[in-house]
């Protein structure tokens, strides 16, 4: 859902958006994860203890959701967004987090906090 929420914003098709969501048990690994020695094992064990694993696409290491969780994804075009990448996270709250909110001419590149994606295989 994450995915096609932030590919749908990318292509100009919805707005700035914010997802909250209840996503289950579930290990979110991070990309540097399925590198890493050992993935396939942490796949094993996340299963056998009930948890799905998956693929999310942004973050620096496994996160552990719950029935209980509440999911916060945020959405949001930019025309490069590689340059803001450390600056967007130093925001004061209540500040626009969109830098080129309003315009209409700029590529549409998205970022993402917190998100996850198609399940992993292992």
């Amino acid at each position: 859902m994450s995915r096609a929420l932030l590919q749908r914003v990318a292509a100009g098709e919805l707005p700035e958006t914010l997802r909250l969501a209840r996503p289950g048990a579930m290990v979110a690994f991070a990309k540097q994860d399925a590198v890493a020695r050992g993935y396939t094992d942490a796949v094993r064990a996340a299963r056998a203890g009930g948890f799905e694993p998956v693929l999310r696409l942004a973050g620096g290491r496994a996160a552990v959701f719950h029935e209980q969780t509440i999911a916060l994804a945020h959405a949001v075009p930019d025309p490069v967004p590689r340059t803001g990448i450390h600056s967007r996270f130093d925001r004061p709250r209540g500040s626009s987090s969109a830098p080129c909110a309003g315009s209409t001419s700029t590529p549409a590149w998205v970022r993402s906090r917190a998100s996850t994606a198609p399940a992993a295989t292992a």
